[in-house]
């Protein structure tokens, strides 16, 4: 998991993850979701993490976009005024707000 939030904060590290999600295996989604859930916030705030945020959200299931919405209204300030994090953050609001 620790290893999913560094990848996510450098730009090789990062498309190489969504790289990963875009092949969709349900058991590496789960894996990449559970790293980025340990600093979310953190992860939708960064230059790199903030697209990998994004790819992750598209391809999760509506109730695992429900549980990240719910893991980054924790620090939803910081995230929503962030020039990074206001991207990923509107990205996850539209697809909630977006039945499957």
């Amino acid at each position: 998991k620790a290893i999913v939030v560094q990848m996510s904060k450098t730009q090789a590290g990062s498309k190489l993850l969504q790289r990963k999600l875009l092949k969709g295996h349900p058991s590496v989604i789960k894996d990449i979701l559970e790293g980025i859930e340990t600093d979310l916030p953190g992860i939708m705030c960064n230059m790199y993490g903030n697209y990998l945020c994004s790819a992750a959200f598209q391809a999760c299931s509506m109730v695992q976009r429900l549980r990240m919405l719910e893991v980054a209204c924790r620090d939803l300030r910081a995230v929503a005024t962030d020039r990074w994090g206001t991207h990923a953050l509107q990205s996850l609001i539209s697809l909630v707000c977006t039945s499957e």
